[in-house]
């Protein structure tokens, strides 16, 4: 008798095909569901836009802010460059 230890080249290509379908059959879902979730988000974001301008309207009753006066102001809007940056 044989003492059969492993699988044949046959067995290990039948399942290789197995999972080459497999693969056939997920691979577009994914693409779908990636390109779905995208859209998700840029809606959410168009949707987060909305609402803070609708905030923003109904604090300052302007449609477009108005620039800094000051030199502190300034700063608060834009970052330090990278070298000034402290490590979290």
């Amino acid at each position: 008798m044989f003492n059969r230890k492993g699988f044949t080249l046959i067995e290990l290509l039948i399942v290789v095909v197995i999972i080459g379908i497999l693969a056939a059959i997920a691979i577009p879902k994914f693409a779908s569901t990636k390109e779905k979730a995208y859209l998700a988000s840029m809606r959410s974001d168009l949707r987060n836009l909305a609402t803070t301008e609708e905030g923003f309207f109904g604090t300052t009753r302007s449609t477009r802010p108005s620039p800094p006066r000051t030199s502190r102001a300034l700063r608060r809007l834009t970052p330090p460059p990278a070298s000034c940056r402290r490590l979290a």
